[in-house]
């Protein structure tokens, strides 16, 4: 019996609020003395005690002149700083007349995470492939064996800021590649280890099991910001999953059952064939295409043998989950942008 379970959640992100940090200049040191930041928020440097102070960025007493030095000479005196988007992931500060008596700090700055888009994706008959999502991080595994001759490619792009993306790959043939599309390079992925992914990319991840068993997983920070998302997948054995911006086409096959549970509220475009049931949605008649609704509370769509479901999330670009289906960036949707995956895929595939 193959089962395949699918959970949609719908979710809505507030805004992000910048923060202030007070650090206080006393005699001949700073409280505190080291503080951990994000992009946008504003440290206050006060004065506090003692002879006249100055908050200067840089290290071994010496000014980098890339952020600040001022003066702070007496009481009310202050100096705020914006942290800026491209600041480094440290900045050192001293002041001038006491740097010598140890009246140094350290600002950590923590860079956000950008988005990573998944909009193409093509994963047959994975023994299994799984796919969890929680408040901070989500993760694909997809175990590939011969015997199931499973295979996948997964193209995500990157929105906002890098991503820095966790992976851990076993693989006896290099059958494992990560795919850089505008550098036009494959690299094998093997062991474990990160990839920073730049903002503004398009990359693939892509492996088959034709002359080995696989196991392929990745890690990377959860996007809270869309309408609706997954929150989690188990798909074994005969089966496939198939994406393409917003739609999304699940399948089992031969004897093969599978089951998809939605949580949230909202309207959903399906199509179903096969035995394709429901006990709490009005689904479409088979071989139709029709409008869902999903109310508040939790529903299951059952799979009996072979069966066939499509499902539109809606929305599109950077709002809607979906990498763009213009992967060359081109402007144009067409085979070029299929010749393009396959020019880097080809090079070195097992």
């Amino acid at each position: 019996m193959k089962k395949l379970t699918i959970l949609l959640l719908f979710l809505f992100a507030a805004p992000a609020v910048a923060n202030t940090y007070v650090v206080t200049a006393s005699s001949t040191s700073w409280s505190p003395s080291t503080l951990t930041v994000v992009p946008g928020d504003i440290i206050r440097f006060e004065y506090g005690s003692g002879y006249p102070h100055t908050i200067t960025s840089g290290t071994s007493c010496t000014p980098d002149g890339l952020y600040f030095n001022e003066p702070l000479t007496g009481s009310g005196d202050f100096y705020e700083w914006a942290v800026p988007s491209t600041a480094p992931s440290s900045v050192p500060f001293f002041c001038s007349p006491h740097c010598n008596f140890g009246m140094t700090g350290v600002i950590y700055i923590d860079q956000p995470q950008g988005v990573m888009e998944i909009g193409l994706v093509d994963i047959v008959n994975p023994e299994p492939l799984t796919y969890t999502h929680t408040a901070t991080t989500e993760t694909i595994s997809i175990l590939g064996t011969t015997i199931e001759g499973t295979s996948f490619f997964i193209g995500v792009e990157i929105l906002d800021f890098d991503v820095d993306v966790q992976y851990y790959v076993t693989s006896k043939t290099n059958s494992v590649l990560f795919m850089d599309v505008a550098a036009g390079t494959d690299i094998p992925l093997n062991g474990t280890g990160t990839l920073t992914l730049t903002a503004g990319n398009r990359y693939g991840f892509a492996g088959d099991a034709i002359f080995s068993n696989f196991m392929f997983e990745i890690t990377y920070p959860s996007n809270q910001n869309e309408g609706a998302s997954f929150v989690g997948i188990t798909l074994n054995g005969h089966g496939s999953v198939h994406n393409s911006g917003d739609s999304f086409m699940f399948r089992s096959s031969g004897l093969g059952t599978g089951e998809m549970v939605f949580e949230g509220e909202g309207d959903l475009l399906m199509s179903v064939a096969g035995e394709v049931s429901s006990t709490t949605l009005t689904l479409p008649p088979a071989g139709t295409e029709g409008v869902v609704t999903v109310p508040i509370g939790l529903h299951t769509v059952l799979f009996q043998d072979v069966a066939l479901m499509t499902l539109n999330m809606g929305g599109g670009g950077s709002g809607g989950g979906g990498m763009p289906e213009d992967v060359n960036g081109d402007g144009v949707v067409d085979v070029s942008d299929l010749l393009a995956i396959i020019a880097v895929w080809g090079a070195t595939s097992p």
